[in-house]
């Protein structure tokens, strides 16, 4: 059993630094372009380095990536509006097991993925009641 307050974020920023993944939000993809990614951001104190980061990946790989900061207290609410749409977050934060309970039908399976491997603690890798990792830490608040 996972203790939420160490079960943190899904598909975060680190993931930014896998073409594999970067690729899965634009039907470009399909037509041999660059793709895109978007990324939902929960952390308004993050945004700039999130940005930061962003900038850095686009220029190194080509890859657009548009972060877009929720207002404080508004995430999950953000969320179930920006989901819905045809352009939805490529990448969002998922608040530990009780936000996966939420979130997972929209959520990619990521078991086989390297940085899911590559787990220091790999008790901190969100699993759904398939036992399926939907989810790794972004950071680990105590």
């Amino acid at each position: 059993m996972f203790n939420a307050k160490r079960a943190v974020a899904v598909l975060t920023a680190g993931a930014f630094a896998l073409g594999g993944l970067a690729a899965c939000g634009s039907d470009d993809e399909a037509e041999g372009g660059e793709g895109s990614v978007y990324f939902l951001n929960w952390k308004p104190e993050s945004e700039e380095t999130y940005k930061e980061i962003a900038a850095a990946y686009t220029e190194e790989t080509g890859v657009e990536v548009k972060v877009v900061t929720a207002a404080s207290g508004t995430y999950e609410q953000t969320l179930k509006s920006e989901i819905t749409k045809s352009e939805a977050p490529t990448l969002y934060q998922i608040n530990g097991p009780m936000g996966l309970v939420n979130w997972q039908e929209y959520a990619l399976e990521l078991d086989d993925t390297d940085f899911a491997q590559d787990l220091n603690d790999p008790g901190l890798a969100l699993q759904g009641e398939d036992g399926k990792i939907y989810g790794v830490p972004l950071a680990v608040e105590g």
